[in-house]
Order: structure tokens, then C-alpha cells, then sequence
């Protein structure tokens, strides 16, 4: 890789990673504070959207209890009519009741507000089995009404005459609208705070949709069961919670509290759960258009920085060029070249280094060449001495060569004497030796 592509990418990478770096800390640390606001806001809201619930099902149990306790309904002689009256009375008080029905302690409807199934027994369900059980029902049977195929919350108490002994039980149907609308206002108003997508149901004990904001279970109160999401399953073991979890049916990220229903002074509550979520696109829009500014000024550094290091990396690629042109001279031999020095950076300071090193290698070699002048002088001395040296070697070398063959010619001739004369004693010898021998056989 060049030198320029190189201190580019640094440039690059000084000016971009920390940017980088900063804005991802500061978008996760974003995240986290905002999941944890929200969660605490919807907490907060969920909690007061549960009280207004409560405060609400009090009220209808108060009319249930004050109706139980309605002197006409408790003389035991009172006619259906005049039942029928005082019933009404409710029912115009508060819009919110669908119709309100009078049975005697057999589940034979005597009164109703509507004329519905006049003197039949009713079928036993869960507010008969706690009314005959002496208790107050008030909410506890939520389900659609088969004589008025709407959904219905009912709520029910004992009728006692004076003596203190049940002579009937009063019924009352409450219509969810009225209560319908806390959650559309509550919906309508996080909208106006910037929170789209902010939904809340509300569910009894075993998932049963009562009321909701949300336009899909809008459609389904009493028809369906929530569907089984992980903020639904921590429900089942925590009183209240924030879950992180994708939307059923919207397939997107959200944020989910759930808290559960305690009551409110002598309403103990029936152990609803209810339901909050806010859509996370719509929560993290803040930290998404940041992120996008980010991304912005990133390409923008980016571009800045690439530029900037293109035009850098010209300036010092181009300082290179020429010191690196000056030492392919020097290195053809040429050690007289020098850099030239145009700035006070470290690029100068290389020049400047490199043109003394040019200064020392020009001097090394004029005294290599005057330390080879006199080498050469003083070697073509020495062949001159030793060339004398070996005349004179060669002269002392043929004298002493004829000196010892002289010797060699004079030591031959003795020994050519001396074996001449040990032939004759031989002789001499062997001539005695007949001579005794001829002596001693005489």
C-alpha cells in the first residue's frame, strides 16, 4: 500500500473512530435511560389508569350495595312496578347500566329494567354462587350477556328484609364503554405527549380482554384471550413489571408494563392485570434522528478527513519523492547531491539528517582514496625490495649450488677410493687365508 493511501486511512480512522465510538456509547446510554423513563412513565400511568378502573368498579359497587339496601325492594311487599321503578331510577343515574333485573332467592327474574326473560330461572353463574354465599359480586363475572349479546360486567348483592333474612337479589349489567373510554383517553392523551403507539388493556385473571385501547382486541373484549407474550407470562408471578418484547401482531420492538389490581378501600378488586405498551420506533425517535445526525457528520468528517489527508499525503509523498530522487543519485555514486531542506517539520529534519550523512559518506571517500593513493605507493616499495631481495637470493642460491657439487664431486671420488681399497683387503684377506690354510696341511 502507498505511503499517501495509508496516512489517509489514518486520517480516516483518527478523525472517524472516536466519533464513531462517542455517538455509539452516547446511543446505547440514550437507549437505556429512555427504555428505563419510559418504563417508569408508563408504570406511573398504568398505575393511575388503574386506579380510575378501580375508582369506577367502587362506584357500581356502591350502587349495587345502596340499591340492596333501597327500602322499597326491602319491604317484601313491595309490587314489581314500584320494583321496576326504583330500578329505573339507577338506570338513569348511571347511563353506564345496560339494565337491571330483581330474583327472588329461586334465580326467577321478577323485574327487569328491559322486560328480559321475566319470570324464568336463571342459570346458575359465578355472581349467583357468591351472592347465595352471602357476598357482594362486583365484577367478578365479566363475560357477553347471552339475553343482550353485548359484554357485560356484572355486579350483584343480596336483598335482606328487615329481620335480616335474603328475600331476592338485585343485578345489575354494566356496559365496559363507559370505562372503554378512560383507556382511549389515556391513549388519546400519550399521543398528544409524542408517544405514538401507546396502548392499554386490561384483562381479568385468566387473560379475558375487558377493555383496550388497542384497535385489534378492540373487537375481541370478551371474545379472546390475550395472547401469551412474555410481559403476559411474567405477569402470572409478579404483581408489576417492564418487558422488552416484540408486538404480537405489529411484529416491532416495544416496551410492556404490566401491573395488577389491588383494590381500592372496600373494592378488594377481582385480580385484573392491566396492560401498557409504547411502541420503541416511536419512543426512540429522539435517539433515531440523533443517530441519523450522527451518520450525517460521520460521511461529512469522513469526506472532511479524506480530503485533508489526500492533500497532506500530496505534500509529504511529494518530499519523499525528492529525498528518495537524491539518494538514487547517491547510490549511483554521486555523493556530491543533497536534499533540499524546505521545512522545519520532521520531513526537514530527515533532509537535513540525510544531507550530513552525504557530507560524511563524500568525506569517508576522499580519504579512502588517499589512504588507497599510499597503499598503492607503499606496495609497489615493497615488490621493488622484494624483488631485490630475491636477486640477491637467487645469486647467495647459485653459489652455494656449486659450492656443494664441487663437495658432491670430491666426496664421489672418495668414496671410489675407499671402496678400491676394501676390495683389496678383501683380496688380501682371502689371500692369507689360502696361505694359512695351505701352511697347516703341510
Amino acid at each position: 500500500m502507498k505511503i499517501s493511501y495509508k496516512l489517509i486511512l489514518m486520517f480516516v480512522l483518527v478523525s472517524l473512530v472516536p466519533i464513531v465510538s462517542i455517538s455509539y456509547l452516547s446511543i446505547n446510554a440514550g437507549r437505556e435511560i429512555i427504555t428505563t423513563y419510559v418504563g417508569k412513565h408508563l408504570t406511573d400511568e398504568s398505575k393511575s389508569l388503574m386506579e380510575s378502573v378501580n375508582r369506577t368498579m367502587q362506584s357500581r359497587q356502591q350502587d349495587i350495595i345502596m340499591l340492596s339496601e333501597n327500602s322499597t325492594l326491602r319491604s317484601g311487599t313491595a309490587s314489581k312496578d314500584d320494583i321496576k321503578k326504583e330500578l329505573l331510577k339507577y338506570v338513569d343515574k348511571n347511563i353506564g347500566y345496560t339494565s337491571l333485573s330483581f330474583f327472588d332467592m329461586n334465580r326467577i327474574r321478577l323485574v327487569d329494567t328491559k322486560d328480559l326473560d321475566l319470570n324464568k330461572q336463571h342459570h346458575m353463574v359465578i355472581y349467583w354462587e357468591e351472592v347465595l354465599a352471602g357476598k357482594i359480586s362486583a365484577g367478578r363475572d365479566v363475560r357477553i350477556a347471552e339475553e343482550l349479546k353485548v359484554p357485560i360486567i356484572y355486579f350483584a348483592a343480596p336483598v335482606m328484609n328487615y329481620s335480616g333474612t335474603p328475600i331476592g337479589v338485585v343485578v345489575a349489567r354494566y356496559n365496559p364503554e363507559r370505562t372503554q373510554r378512560l383507556f382511549d383517553e389515556f391513549a388519546e392523551e400519550e399521543r398528544k405527549k409524542g408517544k405514538e403507539g401507546s396502548q392499554f388493556t386490561l384483562t381479568d385473571r385468566d387473560g379475558n380482554i375487558i377493555f383496550s385501547s388497542d384497535p385489534y382486541y378492540k373487537n375481541k373484549i370478551l371474545k379472546e384471550k390475550i395472547a401469551e407474550t412474555p410481559s403476559v407470562l411474567a405477569a402470572s408471578s409478579a404483581e408489576s413489571g417492564v418487558i422488552e418484547e416484540i408486538g404480537q401482531f405489529s411484529q416491532e420492538k416495544v416496551i410492556t408494563v404490566f401491573v395488577k389490581e389491588k383494590g381500592t378501600d372496600d373494592y378488594v378488586g377481582n385480580g385484573w392485570i392491566l396492560y401498557s405498551s409504547s411502541g420503541k420506533e416511536g419512543v426512540y425517535k429522539p435517539i433515531t434522528d440523533f443517530k441519523n445526525k450522527v451518520i450525517l457528520l460521520s460521511i461529512l468528517f469522513f469526506a472532511t478527513a479524506t480530503l485533508v489527508g489526500f492533500l497532506y499525503s500530496i505534500g509529504i509523498t511529494n518530499s519523499l519523492k525528492k529525498l528518495v530522487q537524491v539518494s538514487e543519485k547517491a547510490a549511483a555514486g554521486d555523493l556530491s547531491v543533497r536534499a533540499v531542506v524546505d521545512s522545519n517539520d520532521e520531513l526537514g529534519y530527515l533532509a537535513s539528517v540525510f544531507n550530513q550523512m552525504l557530507g560524511s559518506l563524500e568525506e569517508a571517500e576522499a580519504r579512502l582514496k588517499d589512504v588507497n593513493t599510499s597503499l598503492e605507493q607503499r606496495v609497489e616499495e615493497r615488490i621493488k625490495e622484494l624483488n631485490e631481495a630475491k636477486a640477491g637470493l637467487e645469486k647467495t642460491v647459485e653459489s652455494r649450488t656449486a659450492e656443494l657439487k664441487e663437495k658432491v664431486e670430491q666426496l664421489e671420488k672418495f668414496e671410489m677410493m675407499t671402496v678400491g681399497r676394501e676390495l683389496k683387503m678383501r683380496e688380501l684377506k682371502k689371500e692369507i687365508d689360502e696361505l694359512k690354510g695351505q701352511a697347516s696341511q703341510s
